[in-house]
């Protein structure tokens, strides 16, 4: 998956969206713990050697990891990875209250032992070129639901893709393969890389171009979505701008939404935490920051986002050593892997190296937060 495609911390008390909502109190950083790259005793276990993603999505009974492509195979004696081919996507589940490192993962896998893709490619679509690259995912009922990224694959590299569209797959058991699903009229209006479901309505999170392709800069693109038209394209709604007393505008046709935050890149993950009273926002690098992860909080879903401080929000991630990292990516938040009662922040991100078809695997942070002064 390389990227959802091109992907902390300044004290300010946000301001809040809506006028009867709390200010919570600020936050800042006071320590970062990055872990090793995430090598699980059920990826072994599963054939999997290298993968990137981990996107989350809260289930019954834990937390499913969604990871996009996926190279299979083993260890030679010294260490070394005999490929065994690969799989555009792949499904884990975090069993409920496991928080060790590295994860307790468990992976769907086929009856031979091998992780096994959530997503099937359709009749038709060519399986050397088209990629499912598996989005956020939202339990509802009796259905869990996973969107997902269709891209085809136009040349070697890491960059050697594009994407051609959105899809919505549905499951009767969240840790199964899942049925995709044919829109009425139209594909589905956003690719989101984050839901939070809030006061009667899914929030969906995703980077966005709003100023064109031409334009080096992306913000953050926020649509709303009562949780039984989950399936129904056109009754998603974009978040349009605040009011004079913060409250929130919402419009039906995506060309007028305006941005919720800027410099958003690639992957955006919401989620409320405690430690700050509110939803924290985490997204990672840009142009400008490329080795970088920024955390900002709001006391709503849909802001106004204010980073944490120090340094504008910014978390600068340790070069391995003898690597260059051109690019962190698809940064997460993993509330399942939080303590309760601790003002710890969980994280994982992926990164991409310099050197020719080196893969990585995803890799963890823990921050932690004090209150700072108001």
């Amino acid at each position: 998956m390389t990227s959802h495609a091109p992907r902390v911390w300044f004290v300010a008390i946000a301001l809040t969206a809506c006028a009867t909502a709390p200010i919570p109190e600020p936050s800042v950083i006071v320590a970062t713990t990055f872990l090793p790259e995430i090598v699980a005793g059920g990826a072994r276990e599963a054939h999997v050697l290298y993968q990137d993603g981990a996107l989350p999505t809260p289930v019954p009974g834990g937390t499913l990891w969604t990871f996009g492509d996926t190279f299979l195979g083993t260890r030679n004696p010294d260490g070394s990875p005999a490929y065994a081919g690969d799989r555009s996507n792949t499904l884990a589940l975090l069993p409920a209250g496991e928080r060790d490192f590295p994860p307790k993962l468990r992976y769907l896998r086929s009856g031979d032992g091998v992780a096994k893709a959530p997503l099937a490619l359709l009749d038709g679509e060519n399986q050397k070129t088209r990629r499912l690259w598996p989005l956020a995912g939202v339990q509802l009922g009796g259905h869990s639901y996973m969107f997902y990224g269709l891209l085809d694959v136009t040349g070697p590299g890491p960059w050697g893709f594009k994407p051609v569209g959105t899809g919505l797959a549905r499951s009767e058991q969240p840790f199964a393969t899942y049925e995709r699903l044919a829109p009425t009229g139209g594909g589905w209006p956003i690719d989101p890389t984050s839901i939070v479901r809030r006061d009667g309505w899914l929030y969906l999170y995703t980077p966005r171009r709003f100023h064109g392709e031409q334009e080096l800069r992306s913000g953050l693109l926020i649509a709303r979505v009562r949780p039984a038209d989950v399936e129904q394209p056109h009754d998603y709604e974009f978040f349009a701008g605040l009011g004079d007393r913060g409250v929130p505008s919402w419009t039906a046709h995506v060309e007028d939404a305006i941005e919720a935050a800027d410099g958003v890149w690639g992957q955006a993950s919401v989620a409320w935490h405690p430690a700050v009273d509110g939803f924290l926002l985490a997204t990672s690098a840009n142009l400008f920051h490329a080795n970088g992860i920024q955390l900002r909080r709001s006391a709503t879903p849909w802001g106004p986002w204010s980073p944490l401080s120090p340094d504008d929000g910014w978390i600068t991630v340790p070069e391995r050593q003898g690597e260059q990292t051109p690019l962190v990516y698809c940064t997460m938040l993993h509330p399942e892997l939080d303590a309760p009662g601790e003002r710890t922040v969980t994280l994982t991100f992926c990164r991409m190296l310099k050197r020719e078809w080196a893969f990585t695997n995803p890799e963890v942070v823990r921050v932690e937060l004090g209150r700072g002064a108001r």
